[in-house]
């Protein structure tokens, strides 16, 4: 949860996989998370509980939307601002 509020504070800010020598987006990588918690919660058979994962991160981010006002805003002006619209 934590790590997907400070995605809707900072975007765009990098984040990196330990020994893998770069990094990227920080919503793109929550994007990827949310994806793979999800398939891994219908077809993992390890001993992870992927759907805790999946709905910690969503309550992060919506408890950040509730007690943070314009927080959408700033997150879309940031992505925006990258894409140059």
């Amino acid at each position: 949860g934590v790590l997907f509020s400070f995605i809707l504070f900072n975007p765009m800010a990098g984040i990196g996989i330990l020994f893998l020598p770069f990094s990227i987006p920080a919503v793109i990588f929550g994007g990827i998370y949310l994806a793979y918690c999800a398939y891994a919660s219908k077809n993992s058979r390890d001993n992870i509980n992927h759907d805790a994962h999946f709905f910690g991160a969503l309550t992060g981010l919506i408890f950040t939307i509730i007690f943070v006002p314009g927080i959408l805003q700033n997150f879309f002006a940031i992505i925006g601002a990258k894409l140059g619209m």
